[in-house]
């Protein structure tokens, strides 16, 4: 399915960007996408102390630049894109000032419809992902794609979460939720990898219930249970819709796995990931949209704390991002 048309890619210097590149080739081939790949420096032309007689700081910022490309040619140069190209050359950039800010800039300016770029895996906690991974995961428009280092060559699971309103089953499977299980399926099926759909859910009220004896325990447990049928219910409307958006012999070959946890999402998702050693989570941020500044959702952001695989977050239609262009 050809879904993305200009992708920018996020060099980061400290990871080995072999596999995350030799993706991010075939992904551009098969969408005949545009490619950039950049990288960030930090801008060195504020005018601090420099020794009399050596280089402005405008000059250090140009050198600083200069060699920031020649080692990205060198980099492209062992990859897919310099070895065996199947496309145009990617353009090559350099992103000066603070990264997250500028990634955003880009993509408001130029229309990238995907950001990828290695997680950051900062080694003083045990999160996978780091300052800039979270702020483009809560502020960036398009869809973020943080890969682990070292990526597979091929993803073996993929698990797409989500998330709905029982009062309006229909959103289980329309807006940010066909992005993800849009998203998810073709990227199963291009890996030819398994793919299992989550859920969360709770029982409205169920511990204040019992916690005050409203109600007496078979009672308590009769509306749990409808509660868990009705959940089930979509769920089984959303297997039919994507039986349906991809054509049954895809839908049977692609035999997605659903799981239906009771629980606290921000909590069970995680666990029931790390259980099916997933290579890639595909999950909406739950920032409310047209709304400039909210950050993305606590349970996503919850979540994102604690997974320890690569990730595809996508924002729903409507959101508008805190950064603007400059003046």
């Amino acid at each position: 399915m050809k879904r993305f048309s200009k992708i920018l890619y996020i060099h980061n210097h400290s990871a080995q960007p072999s596999t995350a590149l030799a993706r991010l080739a075939s992904l551009a081939a098969n969408n005949q996408a545009e490619v950039c790949i950049a990288t960030t420096q930090p801008d060195i032309r504020g005018g601090f102390g420099l020794p009399p007689g050596g280089p402005t700081s405008a000059i250090l910022q140009s050198r600083a630049i200069a060699d920031a490309k020649r080692d990205l040619r060198q980099m492209l140069s062992q990859t897919p894109f310099g070895q065996t190209p199947r496309g145009p050359a990617p353009e090559l950039r350099v992103l000066v000032g603070d990264a997250y800010i500028q990634i955003i800039r880009a993509v408001l300016r130029d229309g990238f419809d995907l950001v990828i770029k290695p997680a950051e895996n900062p080694s003083w906690i045990s999160r996978l992902f780091g300052t800039t991974d979270m702020q483009l995961l809560r502020e960036c428009p398009c869809p973020v794609w943080l890969m682990r280092e070292p990526e597979r060559d091929n993803y073996r699971c993929i698990v797409a979460a989500i998330d709905f309103d029982p009062q309006q089953p229909e959103s289980a499977w329309q807006g940010i939720n066909q992005q993800i299980l849009e998203l998810a399926s073709s990227l199963a099926l291009s890996d030819f990898a398994s793919l299992h759909l989550l859920h969360a859910w709770e029982a409205p009220g169920e511990i204040i219930m019992r916690s005050h004896g409203d109600l007496d325990a078979t009672a308590i447990l009769n509306y749990v249970e409808q509660e868990r049928l009705r959940q089930q219910d979509i769920m089984e409307r959303v297997l039919q819709w994507l039986k349906q958006h991809l054509g049954e012999q895809t839908y049977a070959y692609l035999k997605p796995q659903v799981h239906l946890l009771q629980g606290d999402p921000s909590r069970l998702i995680s666990a029931q990931a790390k259980r099916l050693e997933t290579d890639l989570l595909v999950m909406g941020s739950l920032a409310r949209a047209g709304i400039s500044g909210l950050f993305i959702g606590n349970t996503a952001e919850t979540i994102l704390e604690q997974i320890q695989s690569s990730v595809l977050t996508v924002k729903p239609e409507g959101f508008v991002t805190p950064v603007t262009l400059e003046h």
